[in-house]
């Protein structure tokens, strides 16, 4: 009885360290990334970070939401700077419900390329207009959706 129990004390520490490998910590540890459309209806790629995901698998709340208006190709590799004046590089918004978001003021958002495990890393800063702000990085999942934009 004794082998089981070992083969899990073994275990569980494994399993702990690689859950964590990569994320952007115990604050937002849940992340998705994937093609998106602007709001004029061009091609985006977006970021939801989010502290847990709902029970369907979706992010849940609260969660920050980052769109950069580019295509896939143009974001990955790249880093990008935006505010609220800056309409035509990108948005992000930071909501503590469904209906209950604030438009960040400043955002710097920096995308490595995408890995063969369909994931992509990054590191990203973002202000809200209270003057709160985070740093961080993020390891998110790769969404393969296509945005039906246009």
């Amino acid at each position: 009885m004794t082998v089981p129990i070992l083969r899990y004390a073994v275990l569980l520490p494994l399993l702990a360290c690689s859950s964590n490998e990569g994320r952007p910590g115990a604050e937002w540890p849940y992340a998705v990334a994937g093609s998106d459309c602007a709001p004029w209806d061009g091609p985006a790629f977006s970021l939801t970070l989010a502290r847990e995901a709902s029970s369907s698998g979706e992010p849940g709340y609260p969660l920050l939401h980052l769109n950069v208006y580019h295509p896939q190709d143009e974001v990955l590799g790249h880093t990008f700077e935006f505010s609220p004046t800056d309409t035509q590089e990108g948005g992000g918004s930071y909501c503590r419900a469904a209906e209950a978001c604030v438009a960040t003021s400043e955002v710097w958002i920096r995308f490595e390329q995408l890995k063969s495990d369909s994931t992509v890393a990054g590191k990203y800063r973002f202000t809200l207009p209270d003057g709160h702000h985070e740093t961080g990085s993020f390891h998110a999942r790769f969404a393969a959706r296509q945005a039906m934009c246009g």
